[in-house]
């Protein structure tokens, strides 16, 4: 059974990309998307997901808030902050996030980041899946 990810991000495209290579990847199933920290709380708040991306700067809710939150709620999720200013992470916030990912960096290396996190704290990959 793939790993579960919920995409937390304002910007509709940045959506749209990761949930189609999520879905174009063996390992890893959508579990849900999210356009503010709040929604992504909400979202988590009937079940957690085995990994959450969350963007730093989003309005209503930032990155920054909804981790926190989204930690005590989902303590053994994995959770990478994905963000255009990664360096605006504060020491808080990093100690939270399994990782800080650069957005510049491409989407595809999130990813990759993200499959090895969950196979380091979580269950072990998914079966009938080969590793990319």
């Amino acid at each position: 059974m793939p790993w579960s990810v919920l995409v937390v991000d304002d910007d509709p495209s940045t959506r749209r990309v990761l949930s189609c290579l999520i879905e174009m990847d063996e390992q890893l199933c959508l579990d849900g998307m999210a356009s503010n920290g709040s929604e992504g709380i909400d979202h988590v708040g009937g079940r957690c997901p085995d990994a959450i991306v969350c963007d730093l700067e989003m309005p209503i809710l930032s990155g920054a808030q909804a981790v926190p939150r989204l930690r005590a709620t989902c303590p053994h999720a994995v959770i990478v902050v994905y963000s255009a200013h990664p360096t605006a992470a504060d020491t808080e916030l990093r100690d939270l996030a399994d990782a800080v990912h650069d957005k510049a960096a491409g989407p595809a290396g999130l990813l990759e980041e993200v499959v090895r996190l969950c196979k380091k704290r979580l269950k072990p990959p998914p079966t009938g899946t080969v590793a990319r």
